[in-house]
């Protein structure tokens, strides 16, 4: 339910109460959270050429886009699904 922490809906707030709720009934229940550091060595990850699919694409960049601010981040999905910050 994290995932929904920037933008909460009545939908996210009555599932996230059921979680608790079910809990609560199943007291020996635990929730595990597996905090280990995780290697992305092992994930054979391929390289995809989308090249033949889509040539002459290229991104479209606004002339009057303003400049960016704040730290810059790397986004991945896997396994975490969290963005990390990169000095």
């Amino acid at each position: 339910m994290a995932q929904f922490n920037c933008n909460p809906r009545t939908g996210h707030l009555r599932n996230t109460l059921r979680i608790f709720m079910w809990l609560k009934g199943h007291i020996k229940s635990k929730l595990v959270m597996d905090c280990r550091k995780r290697d992305m060595d092992q994930f054979n990850f391929p390289e995809y050429s989308w090249i033949c699919y889509y040539p002459g694409a290229a991104e479209v960049i606004p002339d009057d886009m303003p400049c960016p601010l704040g730290s810059r981040c790397r986004l991945r999905s896997l396994p975490t699904r969290r963005s990390q910050r990169t000095w």
